[in-house]
Formats: structure tokens, C-alpha cells, sequence
């Protein structure tokens, strides 16, 4: 009996410790375990957003991962993907005008999302939006911040005199 306490103790403990996603009134991506593989991955995206040119830019940004991992990535617009881009609400996003957010894969209720704001198409330009879309996609693979070009808060580079365009983007992100 103290045997099986210790281990439903254990248990409860352990889902505790573990931190929990984001979660929104969105629909699950019912294959993100695709992003936690190691070797090729195909990976399908659906895009429950509206604006074309965040979705032109978020392939651009995929295209960038496609040639760095053993992955092709692939629009799918059913619950069958494993990544879906979402528009993100104030609530989700927060006050400090964040203009993404992903999901980490080593947490619970993890579906593969990354909420958009989704006027970000008016106030980043191309080559900004595309590398955010890159950081953002590389939180989903499970990246944090670190020093890298991609993955180092993207705020660092442009803190003194940000590019047109980025200046609402200088948060951590």
C-alpha cells in the first residue's frame, strides 16, 4: 500500500513539476509528435489565419528550416498537421504588444502552435516578419534563446536603432 502511495505521490508530483503550454479555443495539430523526431520529418502546417502575406512569409521562414533539417514541410489544412499557425488574441499575445508566440515541445498540451498577431502585417516588413517566423518555428523544434543568430532574442540585435518595422518588435519574444 505504501508502495503504490509513493508511486501516485510520484506521479502527481511529476505532472505538477512539468510546465503546461499556452492553450486557446483553438484546433489541436493531432501530429506535432512529428517535431520531437529525429531523423526526416514531415511536417504539414495549417494556417488559421487570414492575412496571405503572413502566410507567404511563414513559407519563406519554413523553406529557411527545410534547408537546415532533414524535414519538408507542407500546407495541411485538416487537424491531421503538425503545426498550426494561429491568429493570436491581446489575451494570449499580452499588453507588451508581442507579436508571437509558439509552443514548447517538452511541455504539456503540446500542439505545435504559433499564435500571430494578426495585424503584424501592417507594421513589419518582409524581412522582419520572416525572421521572426524563424524563431518562432524554431521554439516549436524545441529551440530556446541562446546566442545563436536565430534563436538569440531578436530585441538584442536592434536595441539602439531598430529598422523600420521592428521597432514595435523589440520585445523578447
Amino acid at each position: 500500500m505504501t508502495r503504490i502511495l509513493s508511486l501516485l505521490l510520484l506521479a502527481a508530483y511529476s505532472a505538477i513539476a512539468q510546465p503546461s503550454n499556452w492553450t486557446g479555443p483553438y484546433k489541436p495539430c493531432l501530429n506535432s509528435a512529428e517535431l520531437r523526431k529525429t531523423g526526416h520529418m514531415s511536417i504539414g502546417v495549417r494556417y488559421d489565419i487570414a492575412d496571405r502575406r503572413i502566410i507567404q512569409q511563414f513559407h519563406r521562414a519554413f523553406h529557411f528550416w527545410s534547408n537546415i533539417l532533414d524535414a519538408e514541410f507542407h500546407d495541411d489544412p485538416s487537424t491531421s498537421c503538425s503545426v498550426a499557425i494561429l491568429d493570436g488574441t491581446k489575451a494570449l499575445l499580452g499588453n507588451r504588444d508581442i507579436v508571437a508566440r509558439a509552443q514548447l515541445p517538452d511541455r504539456l498540451n503540446f500542439y505545435g502552435w504559433i499564435a500571430v498577431d494578426p495585424k503584424a502585417g501592417r507594421y513589419l516588413s518582409d524581412e522582419d516578419a520572416v525572421a521572426i517566423w524563424i524563431h518562432e518555428i524554431g521554439h516549436l523544434l524545441g529551440l530556446r534563446h541562446n546566442p545563436s543568430a536565430v534563436m538569440w532574442r531578436l530585441y538584442l540585435c536592434c536595441e539602439l536603432n531598430p529598422p523600420a518595422g521592428l521597432a514595435r518588435s523589440r520585445r523578447q519574444l
